[in-house]
């Protein structure tokens, strides 16, 4: 029983001077027919096999280590009983346990029908476990038959750890009515991994969208019926992350509109949902792991507020636009000589301008009212881009009550 998988054994020797294969097969055979070599072959014209060359005699050969496991993967080991005696064993009965800092699992146990092995005879069978906790285990294999002398017990330990394949790391922005989630997941193991699936499991009323390259996406649904075209396109959207890479993934979440509700959509808050990540080692182990619930926190209410109301569905790359913004007066008196401005000095790093001035003093508003302003915007960047810092502020007393600070996802259009 081992988790290390078998490999090829070689001496790292080539059996072989490749030197001589620039001449023909049969003048090489006839000028070395005489002579004794030090090694098997002296080219591949003297192999009986290809493999000879390589020092690969096709067996494979079990590591000493008992290896490790990754959290997340399934333990799955073979366990066979024999009986080698020569006389037939009564009353066996086989158990095995795995053990970790905190829970002891059983995996197997026929105390309810104990085996009887006659000689030579075994009994075989598998067990698996899901891995869930970074702990280190010990897999305790223990078998108990009858004697003339009483009840033998033979126990077994294997002893194992696992370690956490991935490193997650998330990173919110939050776009009024939707949060930009993007997701690093990092390879901290000492092997190539193979990113399988990596979805986002949303919490109810919120749905996610992911925003990054997928082969299949360009597919037509006819197409993806075709067994080989379904398949080339699971294999490109594979992602191979080399020990200590990492890949990038960003979802656009939304809340569900409400059937029937004209009431404004509010801003996501709370429990948002889990990343689910899927992968395969170097070894073919599929392995599935389920982050932690991201939560998004409420911003501070404040008394007169300036959000993004709405945006185009698409914004493209050096295309204009109008985008709706939102004033409302969330206080128990009224605002008054209200306006939009922008800072007096300019602040480098956004990939947006601002088309024209924000427009007139707004003037008052009531309590709980709100006011629309539409305003023209030019993505000057691809990728997520941060709008211009727009104030709104009185006029009166020249405080600044409000500052739009959101984010939008700029594609690359027919650019």
């Amino acid at each position: 029983m081992r988790l290390c998988r078998p490999n090829l054994p070689s001496d790292g020797l080539l059996h072989a001077d490749f030197s001589n294969d620039f001449v023909p097969d049969e003048i090489a055979l006839s000028e070395h027919q005489n002579e004794v070599l030090e090694q098997d072959t002296s080219c591949r014209a003297h192999a009986a096999e290809p493999a000879d060359v390589i020092a690969l005699d096709g067996m494979l050969e079990l590591p000493q280590a008992f290896g490790s496991i990754n959290l997340g993967e399934t333990f799955a080991t073979f366990i066979s009983v024999g009986n080698y005696s020569d006389t037939s064993v009564a009353g066996v009965i086989v158990k095995a346990e795995l053990q970790s800092s905190r829970q002891k699992v059983s995996l197997y146990d026929n105390s309810a029908t104990p085996l009887h092995l006659d000689p030579g005879e075994r009994h075989d069978f598998m067990v698996k476990h899901d891995i869930k906790e970074i702990s280190a285990y010990t897999l305790v294999c223990s078998s108990s038959y009858s004697t003339a002398d009483g009840v033998a017990y033979q126990p077994q330990y294997f002893k194992f750890n696992a370690a956490n394949p991935l490193s997650v790391r998330t990173k919110m922005r939050t776009l009024d009515q939707r949060v930009l989630l993007e997701a690093c997941i990092e390879n901290a193991t000492s092997k190539p991994l193979q990113l399988a699936q990596v979805k986002f499991e949303t919490a109810p009323s919120i749905k996610a969208e992911p925003i990054h390259h997928s082969a299949s996406s360009s597919r037509d649904v006819e197409d993806l019926r075709q067994p080989d075209i379904w398949l080339e396109s699971y294999a490109d959207g594979l992602q191979d992350v080399e020990p200590g890479g990492s890949a990038n993934y960003l979802f656009m979440l939304t809340a569900e509109q409400q059937a029937g509700s004209q009431a404004p959509q509010k801003g996501l808050t709370g429990a948002l949902g889990k990343l689910e990540v899927r992968w395969r080692s170097s070894s073919a182990a599929l392995g599935r792991l389920q982050t932690q619930q991201i939560t998004a926190s409420s911003a501070a209410q404040k008394d007169v507020a300036l959000t993004l109301c709405s945006l185009p569905q698409e914004v493209c790359l050096e295309q204009p636009f109008t985008a709706q913004l939102r004033v409302h007066n969330a206080s128990s008196a009224p605002a008054d000589s209200l306006a939009l401005s922008l800072p007096a000095e300019e602040i480098p790093g956004f990939g947006m301008h601002l088309m024209g001035v924000p427009g007139e003093v707004l003037g008052e508003l009531s309590p709980t009212q709100n006011q629309m302003v539409q305003c023209g915007f030019l993505p000057l960047h691809g990728g997520l881009v941060r709008f211009p810092l727009l104030q709104l502020m009185s006029s009166t007393s020249g405080k600044i009550l409000d500052v739009l600070a959101e984010d939008t996802y700029v594609t690359a259009g027919g650019v």
